[in-house]
Protein backbone atom coordinates (compact mmCIF):
# COMPACT_ATOMS: atom_id res chain seq x y z
CA UNK A 1 0.00 0.00 0.00
CA UNK A 2 2.87 2.36 0.81
CA UNK A 3 4.49 1.66 -2.57
CA UNK A 4 1.21 2.37 -4.34
CA UNK A 5 0.83 5.66 -2.47
CA UNK A 6 4.41 6.63 -3.32
CA UNK A 7 3.90 5.77 -7.01
CA UNK A 8 0.63 7.69 -7.10
CA UNK A 9 2.25 10.72 -5.47
CA UNK A 10 5.15 10.67 -7.98
CA UNK A 11 2.76 10.33 -10.92
CA UNK A 12 0.51 13.13 -9.64
CA UNK A 13 3.48 15.41 -8.98
CA UNK A 14 4.94 14.85 -12.46
CA UNK A 15 1.53 15.37 -14.05
CA UNK A 16 1.06 18.62 -12.10
CA UNK A 17 4.51 19.91 -13.06
CA UNK A 18 3.85 19.06 -16.70
CA UNK A 19 0.52 20.90 -16.65
CA UNK A 20 2.14 23.89 -14.94
CA UNK A 21 4.88 24.03 -17.58
CA UNK A 22 2.29 23.88 -20.37
CA UNK A 23 0.22 26.69 -18.88
CA UNK A 24 3.26 28.87 -18.14
CA UNK A 25 4.47 28.41 -21.72
CA UNK A 26 1.07 29.44 -23.06
CA UNK A 27 0.98 32.49 -20.79
CA UNK A 28 4.53 33.52 -21.76
CA UNK A 29 3.67 33.20 -25.44
CA UNK A 30 0.55 35.34 -25.10
CA UNK A 31 2.54 37.93 -23.16
CA UNK A 32 5.38 37.99 -25.73
CA UNK A 33 2.90 38.32 -28.59
CA UNK A 34 1.03 41.15 -26.90
CA UNK A 35 4.30 43.01 -26.12
CA UNK A 36 5.54 42.68 -29.73
CA UNK A 37 2.23 43.88 -31.14
CA UNK A 38 2.16 46.77 -28.66
CA UNK A 39 5.75 47.94 -29.16
CA UNK A 40 5.98 47.42 -32.95
CA UNK A 41 2.46 47.97 -34.28
CA UNK A 42 3.59 48.88 -37.80
CA UNK A 43 6.39 46.29 -38.16
CA UNK A 44 4.67 43.13 -36.93
CA UNK A 45 1.86 41.54 -38.92
CA UNK A 46 -0.75 40.44 -36.33
CA UNK A 47 -2.08 37.61 -38.53
CA UNK A 48 1.35 36.03 -38.96
CA UNK A 49 2.09 36.54 -35.27
CA UNK A 50 -1.07 34.71 -34.19
CA UNK A 51 -0.50 31.89 -36.69
CA UNK A 52 3.00 31.38 -35.31
CA UNK A 53 1.68 31.59 -31.75
CA UNK A 54 -0.95 28.93 -32.32
CA UNK A 55 1.48 26.63 -34.15
CA UNK A 56 3.85 26.77 -31.20
CA UNK A 57 0.99 26.52 -28.72
CA UNK A 58 -0.51 23.39 -30.25
CA UNK A 59 2.95 21.86 -30.56
CA UNK A 60 3.60 22.42 -26.85
CA UNK A 61 0.21 21.06 -25.82
CA UNK A 62 0.57 18.00 -28.06
CA UNK A 63 4.00 17.20 -26.67
CA UNK A 64 2.59 17.54 -23.16
CA UNK A 65 -0.21 15.11 -23.98
CA UNK A 66 2.18 12.67 -25.64
CA UNK A 67 3.74 11.86 -22.26
CA UNK A 68 0.53 10.07 -21.31
CA UNK A 69 1.19 7.43 -23.95
CA UNK A 70 4.64 6.48 -22.64
CA UNK A 71 3.36 3.65 -20.43
CA UNK A 72 1.19 2.27 -23.25
CA UNK A 73 4.12 2.27 -25.66
CA UNK A 74 6.26 0.39 -23.16
CA UNK A 75 3.50 -2.16 -22.49
CA UNK A 76 2.88 -2.73 -26.21
CA UNK A 77 6.63 -3.16 -26.77
CA UNK A 78 6.76 -5.84 -24.06
CA UNK A 79 3.70 -7.59 -25.53
CA UNK A 80 5.25 -7.57 -29.01
CA UNK A 81 8.44 -9.13 -27.65
CA UNK A 82 6.38 -11.92 -26.02
CA UNK A 83 4.44 -12.58 -29.22
CA UNK A 84 7.56 -12.71 -31.39
CA UNK A 85 9.32 -14.93 -28.86
CA UNK A 86 6.45 -17.41 -29.02
CA UNK A 87 6.14 -17.35 -32.81
CA UNK A 88 9.88 -17.70 -33.42
CA UNK A 89 10.37 -20.58 -30.99
CA UNK A 90 10.95 -23.78 -32.98
CA UNK A 91 8.27 -26.43 -32.55
CA UNK A 92 9.01 -29.88 -31.14
CA UNK A 93 6.72 -31.31 -33.83
CA UNK A 94 8.34 -31.87 -37.21
CA UNK A 95 5.55 -31.52 -39.76
CA UNK A 96 7.71 -32.96 -42.56
CA UNK A 97 8.83 -36.07 -40.68
CA UNK A 98 8.03 -39.50 -42.13
CA UNK A 99 8.21 -41.25 -38.74
CA UNK A 100 6.34 -40.14 -35.62
CA UNK A 101 8.09 -39.97 -32.21
CA UNK A 102 6.71 -43.42 -31.22
CA UNK A 103 8.45 -44.99 -34.23
CA UNK A 104 5.41 -45.66 -36.43
CA UNK A 105 5.68 -44.76 -40.09
CA UNK A 106 3.62 -41.78 -41.22
CA UNK A 107 1.81 -42.20 -44.51
CA UNK A 108 2.41 -39.36 -46.93
CA UNK A 109 -0.75 -38.17 -48.67
CA UNK A 110 -0.59 -37.15 -52.30
CA UNK A 111 -2.00 -33.73 -53.13
CA UNK A 112 -4.03 -35.10 -56.05
CA UNK A 113 -5.93 -37.65 -53.97
CA UNK A 114 -6.30 -35.65 -50.76
CA UNK A 115 -9.83 -34.79 -49.76
CA UNK A 116 -10.23 -32.90 -46.50
CA UNK A 117 -13.34 -33.30 -44.44
CA UNK A 118 -14.06 -32.39 -40.83
CA UNK A 119 -17.21 -33.44 -39.04
CA UNK A 120 -18.42 -32.78 -35.50
CA UNK A 121 -21.36 -34.83 -34.22
CA UNK A 122 -23.42 -34.01 -31.15
CA UNK A 123 -20.86 -31.66 -29.54
CA UNK A 124 -21.71 -30.30 -26.08
CA UNK A 125 -19.43 -27.67 -24.56
CA UNK A 126 -19.36 -25.32 -21.58
CA UNK A 127 -16.55 -23.46 -19.88
CA UNK A 128 -15.39 -24.97 -16.58
CA UNK A 129 -15.87 -21.65 -14.82
CA UNK A 130 -19.49 -21.30 -16.03
CA UNK A 131 -21.02 -24.74 -15.65
CA UNK A 132 -24.59 -23.49 -15.97
CA UNK A 133 -24.04 -21.80 -19.37
CA UNK A 134 -23.78 -24.09 -22.37
CA UNK A 135 -21.91 -22.84 -25.42
CA UNK A 136 -22.82 -25.79 -27.66
CA UNK A 137 -25.72 -28.19 -27.11
CA UNK A 138 -25.71 -31.00 -29.63
CA UNK A 139 -23.74 -29.14 -32.30
CA UNK A 140 -23.43 -30.93 -35.64
CA UNK A 141 -21.04 -29.42 -38.15
CA UNK A 142 -19.58 -30.79 -41.36
CA UNK A 143 -16.86 -28.99 -43.34
CA UNK A 144 -15.97 -30.30 -46.80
Amino acid sequence: MQDAKKDHFCFSLSNGISTLMNQCTVGAMYYATARLLYEYPNKVNPTNMWIALFCILFGVLSSGNAKDFGADVAASHDAAIKVFTITETPSDIDALATVDPAGAEIVQIKDETFRGEIEFRDVWFRYPTRRDQWIFKGLNLKIN
